[in-house]
């Protein structure tokens, strides 16, 4: 199996960037969440939609 070219990988990373991105930045400005939650959250979003398309595994590890 290959991996994804670095260049892949950011292409993927930066368009599902931009399209998720709306909806964390409204919770922030309503107050639903913090900024830092939403980048928590945001990546975290990212990383689950596009691991698989590119062929990775994505595991969410949280601290204890």
């Amino acid at each position: 199996m290959l991996l994804p070219t670095p260049d892949a990988v950011e292409v993927a990373w930066n368009a599902e960037y931009l399209n998720l991105r709306p909806h964390y930045r409204t919770l922030v400005q309503s107050g639903a969440m913090t900024t830092q939650a939403a980048w928590l959250g945001l990546t975290n979003a990212i990383w689950q939609s596009i691991a698989p398309q590119l062929g990775l595994r994505y595991d969410r590890i949280l601290p204890p």
